[in-house]
């Protein structure tokens, strides 16, 4: 979506044709940003069916004129344990961007611990430790967090695929080897970066090759809008 004083740009970098990573990103119907980035548990057909119901779930609730994240969550949470027969489970980084006071709610649920970058340049992980989607009957869904987005900040979230890349000696990139990474680009446009991000992964790895599926997801604020905060 286009956002006024805002860039954003997403994508999945498949292992395979039917991978287990999800994305989505839209505009909902209060101007506020929503913003989804999930994992599910395996590959093949079964992961595939699993990305159908999500989008399905997501859909409703977004039809509802719902915009709490983790409301989205418990909902989904509930249809990886009623809708599906083989245990699956899922972990998941869900947002919503409130434009006008420049205010982000994060949920992350067994989910890669997002990057948020100031615009001065300090770097910190979001979330804390939490089971994924779909694992226990009575799951623990942390209450959302809520972070001011000022001018110039940036969000990454990315998939286990990303930090779980292994190079050619065959140790993983982390969330140290990330790190490093961000620090070593040029912070552009959203696409841009993500597509540097990419790049600087298979520089990591030493070739195209993945294991897994990687995705990328990118929010920043670009400048100053008229807002009801500054």
């Amino acid at each position: 979506p286009t956002i006024p004083g805002y860039d954003c740009f997403g994508k999945i970098q498949p292992a395979s044709d039917l991978g287990g990573d999800c994305f989505d990103c839209q505009l909902l119907k209060d101007g506020k940003i929503f913003f989804l980035v999930g994992d599910v548990s395996g590959h093949g057909v079964s992961s595939a069916l699993i990305m159908a119901f999500t989008r399905a779930v997501v859909f409703h609730w977004i039809k509802l004129g719902k915009s709490e994240p983790r409301s989205l969550a418990v909902a989904l949470d509930k249809m990886l344990r009623h809708c599906v027969k083989k245990k699956m489970f899922m972990s998941l980084a869900c947002g919503i961007l409130d434009p006008e006071r420049h205010i982000l709610t994060y949920v992350g649920v067994g989910h890669p611990y997002p990057l948020f970058i100031q615009a001065e340049g300090r770097l910190s992980f979001l979330g804390s430790p939490v089971y994924p989607l779909g694992i226990y009957r009575k799951p623990f869904i942390p209450e959302p967090i809520e972070i001011p987005f000022t001018q110039g900040a940036k969000l990454l979230c990315y998939t286990d695929g990303m930090v779980e890349s292994l190079s050619k000696s065959n140790l993983p990139l982390g969330y140290d080897g990330l790190l490093k990474l961000v620090q070593d680009t040029n912070f552009s446009a959203a696409k841009d970066w993500a597509i540097q991000l990419f790049e600087r992964r298979r520089d990591f790895v030493g070739s195209d090759h993945q294991d897994d599926d990687v995705t990328l997801f990118v929010l920043s604020r670009t400048h100053q809008n008229q807002s009801k905060n500054p």
